[in-house]
């Protein structure tokens, strides 16, 4: 038997699912500290999610934090592991701004602090910023683009589908392995490449894919290197020339 095939995994999200997961984790990680938070969909491309909430100050000018909502993208191309660290680190957002805490940017040293010891406490892997959308339009200019070990799968229909993966032989192997065993893949190809775009992608190892058409596909690749899976411990990069 093969695992459960999950690569045409897509989690259309609701309102009730999200303010539950809320819920679970305002027990499991923030003691019950927050109260119940307002939840809003969105289709918008611009962000994944994001904690919003109004500033008021009184006669006196102390500041007020009122009126939180988690602003939630619709549809995640993403795993439910995947969507619970998305609600986590917003929910970090609305920790820190429901306690008046002061940061020193979005991001910045509390923030941080509290993401590390929640992914070491929980074993999660919350990261600093989403980037999860591949359509998403947040600039990724200004900041050095990575090598990335991509897997180009084309399935029977005809369709193609991309993954980045980490860059970790026995999780590579793993996901190489089971995919090509999946009866919807016809094959599937691993690269070594380093384009802007690939910065959107979400990296892990979850069986999964993410659409795209095969002209985008191979602008990617286009000066990409193959690599080869030798064995569950040793990958190698192909002779282009041979």
């Amino acid at each position: 038997m093969y695992p459960e095939f999950v690569l045409l995994y897509s989690m259309e999200l609701t309102i009730p699912y999200v303010k539950e997961r809320i819920a679970y984790f305002n027990q499991s990680i923030f003691a019950e500290e927050l109260p119940p938070i307002e939840v809003k969909l969105t289709t918008a491309k611009t962000f994944l999610a994001k904690c919003t909430y109004k500033i008021r100050r009184n006669l006196f000018g102390k500041v007020r934090r009122e009126d939180f909502c988690l602003r939630i993208n619709r549809i995640l191309n993403l795993t439910p592991d995947e969507i619970d660290d998305v609600i986590i680190h917003e929910m970090i957002h609305y920790y820190i701004g429901y306690k008046g805490m002061r940061d020193s940017a979005s991001h910045g040293k509390v923030f941080r602090r509290m993401m590390y010891e929640i992914n070491h406490t929980y074993h999660r892997h919350i990261t600093i910023s989403h980037k999860n959308i591949p359509d998403c339009t947040e600039s990724i200019t200004g900041k050095p683009v990575k090598w990335h070990v991509v897997a180009a799968v084309s399935m029977n229909d005809g369709r193609m589908g991309i993954k980045v993966l980490p860059r970790i032989t026995q999780r590579i192997y793993r996901y190489y392995i089971l995919v090509r065993k999946s009866p919807e893949v016809s094959h599937i190809d691993l690269f070594l490449a380093k384009h802007p775009i690939l910065e959107q992608y979400p990296n892990s190892s979850a069986l999964k894919i993410h659409y795209i058409e095969q002209q985008k596909l191979e602008e990617m690749l286009k000066d990409a290197e193959r690599l080869q899976i030798i064995n569950e411990r040793e990958i190698r990069k192909i002779d282009n020339q041979a």
